[in-house]
């Protein structure tokens, strides 16, 4: 569960097969969060990167074609991150740092008051789409009038050489309406 994952200083974030949203709620208990690069972000991940809210960890992608002694090599790697953060004090009042941005981070940003306003402003735009007229409206919001398929034939056949015009226009979607044939009984 999540909180007993709080109850670890360390934790390791490596993506996996499916979609998880495991990293969103140890993000605010205040855990040093290692994450090596994954080559697939979800919203969230991809903001907790960016603010710099982990410590990057090398190791390398999980493949079935990959031999076992390639996962080993990662957990040295692994542990040595961890032992480096425990050894080194700068490295640890950097990593508090980032706890505690990262716990001030995600309060702000995914706690009740940010659903609330995303809830809102999602249903006000909702809101605005059902006001919504069909019809053509210029970048400078000037409302143009309907165009009919004759006005865009003759501004695709002005543009066509004689000889172009010859051959698009002799087809058979440019000729008169086709009449259906009648059933009969």
């Amino acid at each position: 569960t999540a909180t007993g994952r709080c109850a670890n200083k360390y934790l390791f974030h490596a993506e996996g097969r499916t979609f998880s949203l495991a990293l969103l709620p140890v993000s605010a208990c205040g855990s040093v969060v290692l994450m090596p690069p994954d080559r697939y972000h979800n919203f969230f991940e991809r903001q907790f990167r960016a603010n710099g809210f982990h410590v990057p960890v090398e190791i390398p992608h999980y493949t079935f074609a990959k031999p076992a002694s390639t996962e080993v090599s990662g957990c040295r790697a692994l542990a040595q991150t961890i032992a480096a953060l425990e050894e080194d004090p700068q490295a640890n009042a950097d990593v508090t740092e980032k706890q505690r941005r990262a716990s001030q981070w995600a309060q702000e940003q995914l706690g009740m008051e940010a659903v609330h306003r995303f809830m809102l402003t999602t249903l006000r735009k909702y809101h605005a789409l059902q006001r919504f007229k069909p019809g053509f409206v210029t970048p400078h919001g000037k409302k143009m009038k309907q165009v009919t398929w004759n006005q865009v034939k003759a501004n695709v056949l002005r543009i066509f050489t004689p000889a172009e015009r010859a051959k698009y226009s002799s087809g058979p979607h440019w000729g008169p309406p086709v009449k259906p044939v009648p059933r009969s009984l």
